[in-house]
């Protein structure tokens, strides 16, 4: 018990250490920052920095805090093994405590027994003494009327001395017994008495247990809460200098979609592919156009994803893309996020032309960002668009839902699943974030 009180205050410490070099850290940051002034690189490999020793810091909190858990979880079996132990003793004192009342009893009635048969053989010896010279038992023999009747009575003298005897054994085994039991009943009080301080000891100790598990677990909890809100800000802080927070709040919100293939046409729609393509799941839109047709922007956002790992000719089954942040079998991709008359949308484009593709950014609507290609997963020149709603927000908020996917609270296909789980997420079965019908936005 004294061992595991040792290791929740060495904890607790540990934790404590972790929060001033937590302070010294910050402190320590913002003069570097100082330094890279408006280099923008240089403020982002330092948020990269921050980012990797405040994870960990995290994971050192939340292994400090595991410990915590781990102690509190064998503390609460040694609780319930004491509560169990209580619960068979407390019986079994109730049960005891009824026994020595009766006991007790029993001994008093027998007591006052011995004493009045003391008394009367104290009281005959008394009487006896005072006027006996020789032996009275001889003087009785002798005073017979005969041979015969002196023998009826040198009979009923021995039955006479055989029941005093008879008596007397059986108060002297009384006695023995009431002794036996008193003697009994005093261990059994003490050692129930002992059973009873220590329960009580235990029960004592168990609250200061408790007591000092929940403070410390909850500042365990607290400080590892703290290094992950600081590396979700140093994730913000690395998205609002990549896409360039100011610039960003100038884009226009409420313009709308714009075709992102002018010219092209719809070969396969959503969510199914059409019969003549053998049918099956499909969960975007494919825009067939001639190679290298350009792909815009359909409004203004931010590119958030460009993978161009992938030669411009794919073929069925080809599972290249994704070294660049995409999936496989989507070719070179685009993901684009973006906020449309007061909601966030995304927007997924593949199989795009090799060395088209732009780099991360931010965009305006009508900025050309890629050719259409037949990378990965592809027999002909086509580009297969994915779109998605993730919910109320403006420009601002575009930050936040950024995140999202970087920090991997979205999947890649934003929480929407893929394949036949995707028909069960587009937004007429559930809200935000959903799959929509791109047809149905995007003009061609």
């Amino acid at each position: 018990m004294i061992k595991k009180i040792v290791s929740f205050f060495l904890i607790f410490s540990i934790l404590i250490g972790l929060n001033t070099s937590f302070l010294n850290y910050h402190k320590a940051y913002a003069e570097d920052d100082d330094e890279c002034g408006n280099d923008k690189t240089c403020r982002i490999n330092r948020s990269r920095k921050r980012q990797e020793e405040l994870q960990a810091q995290y994971e050192a909190a939340r292994s400090n805090y595991q410990s915590l858990i781990a102690l509190a979880n064998q503390y609460a079996k040694d609780i319930e093994n004491l509560e169990a132990e209580i619960a068979l003793i407390t019986p079994q004192i109730e049960d005891l405590t009824v026994r020595i009342d009766e006991l007790e009893k029993s001994i008093e009635t027998n007591q006052q027994l011995v004493d009045e048969l003391e008394e009367r053989v104290l009281t005959r010896m008394a009487e006896a003494q005072g006027t006996m010279h020789f032996n009275p038992y001889l003087d009785f023999i002798l005073g017979a009327n005969g041979f015969s009747d002196m023998l009826r009575r040198m009979y009923g003298i021995e039955a006479i001395n055989s029941k005093e005897e008879a008596d007397r054994n059986e108060l002297a085994d009384i006695i023995e017994t009431l002794t036996r039991q008193k003697n009994e009943l005093d261990e059994a009080k003490e050692d129930l008495e002992n059973k009873r301080l220590d329960l009580e000891l235990k029960q004592a100790e168990a609250e200061k247990m408790r007591s000092y598990y929940n403070e410390a677990a909850e500042a365990a909890e607290e400080e590892a809460d703290n290094y992950r809100n600081q590396i979700e800000d140093e994730i913000r802080l690395q998205t609002s200098i990549e896409f360039n927070l100011e610039d960003l709040l100038q884009l226009d919100p409420l313009t709308g979609f714009s075709s992102p293939v002018p010219g092209s046409t719809i070969s396969a729609g959503f969510p199914y592919y059409p019969a003549s393509f053998g049918g099956g799941v499909h969960l975007g839109v494919d825009y067939a156009a001639k190679i290298g047709t350009y792909l815009y922007a359909p409004a203004d956002g931010i590119i958030v994803v460009s993978d161009d790992n992938c030669a411009t000719y794919g073929y069925l089954g080809n599972s290249c893309g994704g070294l660049g942040g995409g999936v496989s079998y989507g070719g070179n991709q685009i993901y684009f996020m973006c906020s449309v008359g007061g909601s966030i949308f995304a927007l997924t484009f593949s199989h795009l032309y090799s060395g088209s593709v732009h780099e991360k950014g931010i965009v305006t609507q009508g900025t050309p960002i890629a050719r259409v290609g037949s990378s990965g997963n592809s027999t002909g020149p086509h580009c297969h668009i994915e779109m998605f709603y993730l919910g109320p927000g403006d420009n601002e908020d575009l930050i936040t839902y950024v995140d999202k996917l970087k920090h991997g609270d979205y999947s890649l296909s934003f929480n929407c699943g893929w394949g036949s789980a995707g028909l069960y997420t587009t937004c007429d079965n559930k809200g935000a974030p959903c799959r929509l019908n791109g047809a149905n936005y995007l003009p061609h």
